[in-house]
């Protein structure tokens, strides 16, 4: 069918709930511009099914300001459009004017993937590379009452969108970064929860290797440096540090003391395993098991520091020292 351009009735016109942009902003000036010279170019409309009226693809800023001119009538070109038709079009219309926030592009990309559209053809459509195209749809997964929780979602900047994306998957941290965004708390609520993310990778392949090797475990008590389980004494600390496995680290220990008998303390929330050492049977400890202290002396917070490096802060609370149960990870006591 061939386009056609007529004049017709702004009551029979319909914004479009598929338009990409949903502000169409300030169109005072636009309005006055109208009053004063009309309407320079036609808008474009598909005809509503079953109706007499006419749903607006391109121009929805025209016919609001036409409207608030008190024209009765506006040019427009009618375009027999398919749903896949009608949606590429607005998508092409908008993103030419960079009239899009991120966030509404990456909805309208979503839209076009959903009717059928590759991603390379979106890509060529537009005029934008598939990296870009998909970057687009990885923000526009971004659930609804995710966005709902950020005071003002639509304007956040493209690399908040991303940080947000990063975190598909993990609803409680998504969630929380969306209270944050655009607060003077965001820098640190990322920072803290890419930290977490990164310990907790490293923590469960600790417990992966843990499992696969068969070493003996228990939770670790809430005060790891002073209270080992009966028989055994603190030896050290291995934690994420500099991004260094579990495992790396462990045969490191190993290879220093290969007949090394020896229990794993978990603290999973802070991302720390406490390594406990047997106590050979000649040392003489205290009746819990313990090495008594020189002087019956508590070590200063300062030594504690040096000795353990970087655990020093205290885990959850677990089990008093005397009721820990050795157990092999993964496997009953």
């Amino acid at each position: 069918m061939t386009p056609t351009i007529t004049l017709i009735d702004t009551t029979r016109l319909k914004p479009n709930p598929n338009n990409p942009r949903k502000n169409i902003g300030d169109i005072t000036a636009l309005a006055d511009s109208i009053r004063a010279h009309g309407i320079q170019q036609e808008l474009v409309v598909t005809p509503i099914a079953d109706s007499t009226d006419y749903r607006v693809v391109i121009g929805h800023r025209r016919l609001a300001a036409s409207q608030q001119a008190g024209l009765a009538q506006v040019p427009c070109r009618i375009m027999e459009l398919s749903p896949k038709d009608e949606r590429e079009l607005m998508v092409i219309e908008n993103t030419q004017r960079h009239d899009l926030t991120p966030i509404e592009e990456a909805d309208a990309y979503q839209g076009l993937l959903d009717l059928g559209s590759s991603i390379e053809n979106m890509a060529e459509k537009t005029g934008r590379s598939t990296d870009f195209v998909r970057r687009r749809l990885k923000i526009a997964g971004i659930p609804r009452l995710t966005r709902a929780l950020a005071k003002d979602f639509n304007q956040l900047s493209l690399s908040d969108l991303d940080v947000l994306a990063e975190f598909q998957g993990d609803e409680t941290t998504q969630q929380e970064l969306a209270r944050q965004a655009g607060t003077n708390n965001w820098d640190w609520t990322v920072r803290k929860a890419r930290e977490e993310r990164r310990g907790t990778v490293w923590m469960n392949k600790a417990l992966d290797y843990l499992h696969r090797a068969g070493l003996k475990t228990c939770q670790a008590p809430s005060n790891w440096w002073n209270d080992a389980p009966e028989g055994y004494q603190y030896s050290t600390c291995i934690t994420n540090i500099q991004n260094t496995s579990f495992e790396k680290q462990w045969q490191k220990l190993i290879g220093n003391k290969p007949n090394i008998d020896a229990i794993i303390g978990l603290d999973e929330t802070a991302h720390r395993t406490i390594v406990y050492e047997r106590i050979p049977k000649t040392r003489s400890t205290t009746p819990t098991g313990r090495n008594k202290p020189k002087n019956n002396a508590e070590p200063t917070r300062a030594n504690r520091r040096r000795r353990h490096g970087n655990c020093t802060m205290p885990a959850k609370p677990c089990e008093p020292n005397g009721s820990i149960k050795p157990r092999t990870h993964g496997r009953n006591p």
